[in-house]
């Protein structure tokens, strides 16, 4: 099972594009600088020292050509940590450069080709890296597939993409969901 350090290493092996299934109600990642404990204290905004870097990483990336996707699934009700990473995640790597699609289970039903379908990465349209994660949401590892298994996880992909929005279209239409935090 490749470590946190070696999945990073994989990633940024890519040439061409990286794309992202995520699909649990909530992540417990210690590089969010405990930005999801302000966020629910109703903080402001992110930690721009924290954040910033990120941007312009994203920024960067995007100018040379590699494109980076994302389907991030919405559960329904949305959890506090969905609406979190829409606000002070999404909205900001989108205008970054990063390309962010909705999967909102309030909207559309979970395609078959989705179901029981783990989180992972599609390095290169060619790499597939399943995601592990403990019950408390922490990473525990990753592990790079057989090339055998790439069709299966390149049809979710396309699958995902087909039934998902436009994350910015999707966000400007949900006000319910920004206020969520504020009643």
């Amino acid at each position: 099972m490749l470590t946190v350090e070696q999945l990073n290493e994989l990633i940024e092996s890519s040439r061409t594009s990286l794309f992202r299934w995520e699909a649990l109600p909530c992540y417990e990642v210690a590089t969010d600088g405990s930005d999801f404990g302000r966020w629910l204290a109703g903080e402001p905004e992110p930690n721009w020292a924290r954040k910033q870097p990120w941007l312009d990483y994203l920024r960067a990336e995007a100018m040379t050509g590699r494109r980076r996707r994302r389907v991030r699934l919405i559960h329904d009700p949305p959890t506090d940590y969905e609406l979190f990473a829409c606000e002070w995640g999404y909205a900001l790597n989108v205008r970054a450069g990063e390309e962010v699609l909705v999967l909102d289970l309030a909207r559309t039903s979970l395609p078959t080709e989705l179901v029981g379908v783990e989180d992972f990465w599609l390095v290169d349209d060619s790499r597939v890296v399943l995601m592990h994660y403990n019950d408390d949401a922490t990473f525990r590892g990753a592990t790079p597939l057989e090339a055998e298994l790439t069709p299966r996880y390149r049809n979710a992909m396309l699958a995902a993409r087909s039934s998902a929005e436009d994350f910015t279209q999707w966000w400007a239409g949900a006000p319910r969901r920004h206020a969520k935090r504020n009643s």
